[in-house]
């Protein structure tokens, strides 16, 4: 977890810690549940991140690194989605995928529903949208030692229970409670906490390590804002209307989750009143899911790809399709090397820009008479295209962008400064390399065979395609030869940055393949 990036944000006099890994415009925030803190989001975090994606998640004030707020017994989700919004402010990021779990979606779903402008998708697992309009009373319908009844009581019954313990065994009891498929209730005489057994062990899948992590943030926040937030503020009126939530979302509910046995959360969530305040949304059920489906099984996981990234994305299917769900690539379809079409470079000019970028030092030179923005500037440009860029014999790829053509129109001058921010920081040479100079027919591959779901995604007007044989591979069927459970997609306006260029329709085909394939 050494690439995960540490920084605090000021908001409202509140020093509030943001984990931060990955770089591009392509941003996924992550909210957290109870006991959980950022740090829950580990795995997936650095698996977007090596997917091309921005991956953030912050501690909510009064937990893990995160200040607590001077009252906390007065704060609100309305003050998560203030800081929420204040976090994306500082850190320039004008849109994101929301993702929830526990009740972490609450402050997904009221984020994307007041800023559907912001809101590019959402994902939530475990606790599905319910406005006050139509949410199920199960508290009516549970005994009083049910534990969020318990911890909403504000005399200091949760207090009192947790104080007989460190926090450290506090958060292990938690864990143990909420991983199991009963609902967490206590007899009349009896405090949760006494709900597990000192010998039970941690679920498997949570380390003692990670409860050490769990365990020293907690000894200095203390509980109080964790009660707090959630389970004494979801009593309070927000003073906002319901709001039907527009973004493509996604719910993923494990069957064994205890949730899923509040009495009425089943009908509701499998009958239609939940579509209607969410009409955009897939439904998936994990039948081996528990409250912290996310934590339990990492390894099973879906890869997202573009361009060259399709590459990582084969080679991970390949070498490890016991951990891969499905692979999603946008332009760049599976040929081993032995059914390639023949070299791209041989049937194209010299001027071809793959050519170009393969010989040591030219791109250096040609790149290095500008600044970072302007070379990304011109690539976007370039790449926006659908003609293949192709320089002449004494002209360089640079050159092929006039200074004056403006941007595609769905790239913003903020969405280029992210990009020349990051490459002034860490220069070409790494990207050229990777991309065009170590790319080798030989990579001790013996598997040639993508085995798991795979979905390709080609923009018509993409200049890829018109790469010599690309096309005869894409509409022959020949690529289904090499993987064999393959849906092929058109966008017919597509161009090599579709998921830029229309990321609503690309939410929506990934989404709709996630919630095949999971």
């Amino acid at each position: 977890m050494d690439q995960i990036q540490h920084k605090y944000i000021t908001v409202q006099g509140l020093k509030l810690h943001v984990a931060d890994v990955g770089t591009g415009p392509n941003v996924v925030l992550f909210l957290h549940g109870f006991p959980e803190i950022w740090y829950t989001w580990r795995h997936q975090m650095i698996a977007l991140a090596n997917a091309g994606f921005r991956a953030i998640a912050p501690d909510y004030r009064g937990y893990g690194l995160s200040d607590p707020p001077p009252q906390p017994e007065k704060a609100s989700f309305l003050d998560l989605d203030n800081d929420l919004l204040a976090i994306l402010d500082a850190l320039a990021i004008p849109k994101v995928f929301l993702i929830g779990k526990d009740f972490g979606a609450w402050p997904a779903y009221i984020f994307a529903g007041l800023h559907p402008e912001r809101t590019l998708g959402v994902v939530t697992m475990g606790v599905p949208y319910m406005p006050k309009s139509s949410r199920p009373q199960f508290i009516n319908h549970l005994p009083e030692g049910f534990y969020i009844s318990r911890w909403q009581e504000p005399g200091g019954r949760a207090e009192a229970d947790f104080g007989r313990l460190d926090a450290k065994t506090v958060i292990r009891n938690v864990y143990i409670l909420f991983s199991r498929s009963e609902i967490p209730i206590a007899s009349e005489n009896q405090e949760i906490m006494d709900l597990v057994d000192s010998s039970t062990p941690l679920p498997p899948w949570f380390t003692e390590e990670d409860l050490e992590v769990y365990g020293k943030l907690y000894e200095k926040s203390g509980f109080q804002t964790a009660l707090q937030l959630p389970y004494r503020a979801m009593k309070h009126e927000l003073g906002i209307a319901d709001t039907t939530i527009e973004a493509p979302s996604l719910f993923i509910m494990g069957t064994k989750d205890y949730v899923y046995e509040f009495p009425g959360m089943k009908d509701y969530i499998t009958g239609a009143k939940l579509k209607e305040f969410v009409p955009d949304l897939e439904i998936v059920f994990l039948p081996e899911g528990t409250h912290f489906v996310h934590e339990q099984l990492p390894d099973q996981f879906f890869v997202v790809a573009k361009d060259y990234g399709a590459w990582p994305a084969y080679i991970l299917a390949l070498l490890y399709p016991e951990r891969i769900l499905g692979v999603v690539t946008l332009g760049v379809p599976y040929l081993p090397a032995s059914s390639r079409p023949s070299s791209f470079a041989e049937s194209l000019p010299e001027g071809f820009y793959i050519s170009r970028f393969h010989e040591p030092g030219r791109a250096e030179a040609d790149f290095g008479r500008f600044d970072a923005t302007t070379v990304f500037r011109n690539i976007y440009i370039l790449f926006s295209r659908s003609e293949i860029p192709i320089a002449a014999e004494n002209q360089e790829i640079m050159d092929l962008v006039d200074p004056f053509t403006p941007l595609p129109p769905w790239l913003s001058e903020e969405d280029l400064e992210a990009y020349g921010d990051s490459y002034e920081r860490t220069g070409f040479q790494t990207a050229l390399q990777i991309t065009y100079r170590s790319k080798s027919d030989d990579m001790g591959i013996t598997e040639l065979i993508v085995k798991v779901p795979v979905l390709v995604i080609v923009g018509q007007k993409d200049y890829f395609l018109k790469f010599p044989g690309i096309e005869d591979s894409v509409t022959s069927g020949k690529v289904k030869e090499f993987a064999t459970d393959l849906e092929l997609v058109d966008m017919p306006e597509g161009t090599h940055f579709a998921q830029e260029q229309f990321p609503g329709q690309f939410n929506q085909l990934m989404l709709t393949f996630l919630q095949k394939h999971i």
